[in-house]
């Protein structure tokens, strides 16, 4: 009897260890993605989801679900637009301009203001199954709002240091972006400058690589300098 159940728990320990094995050895299940591309005739910058875009008419790959474009216009302003994307499809949530605040204000802010700012989607004449957050406006008049004072900043970065990477892209000659700010064009090695706190903490940047009617490439300047990566290589992709 004692035999017997010695056997049973042998087996079934093995069962167990087969099943754990199997589930390491089977590739995590990949983020649903859907493709999508932002169209505006002004912004003074852009971002979704706090990471900044180009606005150069690529094409962008969001995980399935809701997100938040943030356009930045004149006269502090900003147009949010909240949007939920699926594979070939997106649908406009809300679509909201709001007032930022201004930490030093001249006359030409104290004098205008966006009155409107709207979006609509739209297919992309290239490929259809892409949807376009199409921006209209921003249309500007007079201020009857009360500019916002933006409170004092508290600290910043007790200092920058530089990290050194070799952008490569396929096709070269796309666009480098670094905080949502052009740096030059690929095939190139740059210098990339972070913050750095005595205390502890350093500032992540974001790195773009895109170019017009691809799907470009994102990385994470702190995950690079862990990883000690000094040099990426970006292949630029067409919508499928």
């Amino acid at each position: 009897m004692k035999a017997s159940k010695l056997f049973l728990r042998l087996v079934w320990t093995a069962c167990a260890l087969s099943v754990a094995a199997l589930g390491a050895a089977m590739p995590a299940r990949a983020q649903e993605v859907a493709t999508l591309k932002v169209e505006s005739a002004f912004s003074g910058g852009a971002e979704i989801d706090g990471e900044p875009i180009a606005l150069i008419g690529e094409y962008l790959e969001l995980p399935v679900g809701r997100h938040r474009l943030t356009l930045r216009g004149p006269y502090a302003s900003a147009l949010w637009v909240d949007f939920a994307v699926t594979p070939g499809d997106l649908k406009l949530e809300a679509v909201e301009p709001v007032q930022n605040c201004v930490e030093y204000p001249d006359e030409s802010v104290a004098s205008f203001q966006v009155t409107r700012w709207t979006a609509e989607v739209v297919r992309d004449p290239v490929h259809d199954h892409v949807p376009v957050i199409l921006v209209h406006g921003p249309t500007l008049g007079r201020r009857d709002e009360p500019l916002l004072q933006c409170p004092l900043r508290c600290c910043g970065w007790d200092e920058h240091r530089n990290w050194n990477l070799s952008v490569r892209s396929d096709p070269q000659g796309a666009m480098v972006l670094a905080k949502g700010k052009y740096v030059t064009s690929t095939n190139k090695d740059i210098s990339v400058p972070y913050g750095v706190m005595r205390a502890g903490g350093e500032e992540d940047v974001s790195v773009l690589v895109t170019r017009r009617s691809y799907i470009g490439c994102r990385y994470s300047l702190a995950r690079l300098r862990e990883a000690g990566v000094n040099a990426v290589e970006c292949k630029l992709r067409r919508p499928d």
